[in-house]
């Protein structure tokens, strides 16, 4: 497996406990890598958030405390 292959998926019906628990997931994986001496690069990762609801200004997601895009 390789860092750039991976996908983390959350899901709830509220977005804010989805975003919450996705970065939670991603605070553990990185804790993980960090582990292992791997890196993963918050610039070339990317959230997606798929909603039938209308949100505005989601809450940032973290790698290594760098939003990611």
């Amino acid at each position: 497996m390789f860092a750039d292959e991976t996908t983390i998926l959350t899901q709830d019906s509220s977005l804010d406990l989805a975003i919450q628990n996705l970065q939670i997931s991603l605070n553990e994986i990185t804790t993980w890598f960090q582990k292992w001496k791997l890196n993963l690069n918050p610039t070339k990762s990317e959230v997606k958030i798929f909603t039938l609801k209308r949100y505005n200004n989601p809450k940032d997601i973290h790698i290594n405390n760098q939003v990611i895009q």
